[in-house]
């Protein structure tokens, strides 16, 4: 795979100044690959609101700032998601993220179209860096 700064510029602006800046990079990146079924846990207070791009954003794009976030690490500019559920489950309840807050479980289909990932396949983890402008919603369904 051929990373270069024209594909930097695909980016939000939070990594693609880290990119930029050499902050960050990426390591054993999948810039093309076949779409994969993944689930990611939303906040959702309101149950008829749909999903949006909003429910996607990174921490940098959300501004989180704290001793447990490293904005050196290149996971801090991606989207976080499993791919297997029981996973998603383990972590969401020793998250260490708001208490009491009404989350959601999506399900839906992570694709290049949208941005390169990584897959942990030791802990199903997926970081999924999505490009400026794209909007993965429409592939994703509330399911829990």
């Amino acid at each position: 795979m051929m990373i270069n700064e024209a594909f930097y510029l695909k980016f939000p602006p939070q990594l693609k100044k880290a990119l930029l800046e050499k902050k960050v990079k990426f390591r054993n990146v999948n810039e093309k690959y076949e779409k994969f079924a993944a689930f990611r846990a939303i906040k959702r207070e309101n149950e008829e609101k749909p999903i949006q791009r909003q429910d996607f954003y990174s921490y940098a794009e959300l501004g989180c700032k704290g001793r447990h976030i490293d904005e050196n690490d290149i996971s801090y500019y991606g989207c976080s998601l499993f791919t297997d559920i029981e996973e998603l489950k383990k972590k969401m309840k020793t998250n260490q993220g708001v208490p009491n807050s009404p989350l959601k479980i999506i399900k839906g289909y992570v694709k290049d179209s949208n941005g390169p990932c990584t897959v942990n396949k030791k802990t199903a983890h997926v970081d999924w860096w999505l490009f400026d402008g794209c909007d993965p919603s429409p592939d994703f369904e509330v399911i829990l």
